[in-house]
């Protein structure tokens, strides 16, 4: 689990890290903690990297929380927010963000681990994600990590993998609420999953085998943004290892 903080404040991290390391060993979990010192740091971090949750300061001087989190949500409405402040003046625009939990600072254990727990099992859920198509043989189960793109045909969806095709009857709308945030909509008629795709250039997006999907001009910089986050975070697994 991929956890960044955001929040200028030094002894809030210090505090978050032991909580967050204490829950962790407890629930046999792995994760892994990214500090930031403010909205501009993570914003720029954010754009070569992926996180799983954000614990985000809604009232940072400079940019606050709140506007970082109406940022991050135009391209990504998946990451888990968390919201810490001082105190309940950002409820509201924490929850319009679609704030998964909102806490007053100082963060106590008792209130900070269920919401660890609740991220955590969204986070399960959504690695086993699936999808119920057809293909001639009948119904069956897809896991969405096969699928390579979807093409949309009105409210008639073909599901495309490295050596099949399915459909299912849903409109894209649907669809993209349902998917992880790996699946990025490169036009109106087609939903790409980024970690299949070999290459993002203007006017399309590359897989393997060279099939391109086009990409709209008014989505080429997010597609672009969510293809660098996704891929980036793997180049630096490998010169890890």
């Amino acid at each position: 689990m991929r956890i960044a903080v955001c929040d200028g404040d030094e002894d809030l991290h210090k505090s978050l890290a032991d909580i967050i390391h204490r829950w962790a060993a407890e629930k046999k979990a792995s994760v892994s903690i990214y500090p930031f010192r403010s909205a501009e740091a993570f914003a720029e971090g954010w754009r070569s990297q992926r996180f799983d949750c954000l614990f985000l300061d809604a009232g940072m001087k400079s940019t606050n929380g709140t506007a970082l989190a109406e940022h991050i949500r135009k391209t990504d409405k998946t990451l888990l927010l968390i919201f810490v402040a001082d105190d309940s003046r950002y409820a509201e625009s924490g929850y319009a963000a679609d704030a998964l939990y909102y806490l007053v600072k100082p963060p106590l254990a008792e209130k900070l681990c269920p919401a660890l727990d609740k991220a955590y099992h969204l986070l399960q859920t959504r690695q086993n994600i699936s999808l119920i198509a057809a293909n001639a043989e009948g119904f069956l189960k897809l896991p969405v990590n096969r699928i390579h793109y979807i093409a949309m045909h009105s409210h008639h969806a073909e599901i495309i993998t490295e050596n099949a095709q399915y459909s299912l009857r849903v409109s894209a709308a649907e669809l993209m609420a349902r998917l992880p945030d790996c699946f990025f909509r490169c036009h109106r008629s087609y939903i790409v999953n980024l970690m299949k795709a070999d290459c993002v250039r203007p006017g399309s997006v590359t897989l393997p085998g060279g099939a391109e999907l086009p990409l709209s001009r008014s989505r080429a910089k997010n597609a672009a943004d969510a293809f660098l986050r996704l891929h980036g975070e793997m180049r630096r697994h490998e010169r890890a290892e």
